[in-house]
């Protein structure tokens, strides 16, 4: 991915501005403390943590990321969440959504942001004190365009870094719910004949994170085709709209 010729400049959002309204999730059930998931201003967004949900996905996409810093609870009361322009899909804003990595964590975080815009994330106001750190939460960017979901890469960043260009092809991270046999993925785009499929080479455990660095055409949509197979079941088969900036 090239970003050199990209202009990824993030605009910042002005002092007592916030990111765009999103609402909060209906289905899930707040816990019953200060974090739980809600509504929560400045930065206008809906955190927290939730009850176990009923059921989950057997295969989940739980991050697209550029970045993912080690931050000092200490120092970083703040982590930069920034977006890229998605304006080429048509789009004026993208869709943000966090989730903690690990099985039976609930916690989540929705909101939204401009196209290229940034949001400071408080993570001393809910991730710190409920005892997670943001080394464990994934962020994912989503669009919507000719009413097909596009996954797009976020940026994130100590607030005090200089964030005029990124630094390294992003990794979209998988979460399978129980073990699995294999687990393989292809990317190409429409009209391009389809590769060989890709291998992920280490054994994956229910929860384990499963991380691959993705190399396509800057600018383009592209389908990311995944199959995961279960021990003992067949193959779980299914498919992505990738944007790379």
């Amino acid at each position: 991915m090239r970003f050199a010729r990209l202009a990824w400049v993030p605009v910042l959002l002005l002092a007592g501005a916030t990111a765009l309204a999103q609402p909060c999730q209906s289905d899930l059930r707040p816990a019953d403390d200060n974090f739980g998931y809600r509504h929560r201003p400045s930065p206008d967004r809906c955190e927290g943590l939730y009850s176990a949900p009923v059921a989950g996905e057997g295969l989940e996409l739980l991050s697209y990321l550029i970045g993912h810093p080690a931050s000092n609870p200490r120092v970083d009361n703040n982590l930069l969440i920034i977006a890229p322009d998605v304006h080429p899909l048509g789009a004026a804003r993208v869709l943000v959504v966090a989730r903690a990595l690990p099985l039976r964590v609930y916690y989540r975080m929705d909101t939204a942001l401009p196209s290229g815009g940034s949001m400071h994330w408080p993570v001393s106001e809910v991730v710190l004190p409920a005892g997670l750190t943001p080394g464990n939460i994934g962020l994912i960017g989503k669009v919507q365009t000719d009413g097909t979901t596009v996954y797009v890469p976020l940026w994130l960043s100590p607030p005090e870094q200089d964030t005029s260009r990124p630094a390294s092809q992003p990794v979209i991270t998988f979460r399978a719910t129980t073990d699995l046999e294999s687990f393989q993925w292809r990317l190409y785009a429409a009209g391009d004949a389809a590769p060989a499929w890709n291998k992920y080479g280490a054994v994956v455990r229910a929860g384990d994170p499963i991380g691959l660095t993705l190399s396509a055409p800057a600018g383009k949509v592209t389908t990311l085709y995944v199959a995961a197979r279960p021990v003992g079941s067949p193959f779980i088969q299914q498919q992505y709209k990738i944007f790379h900036p």
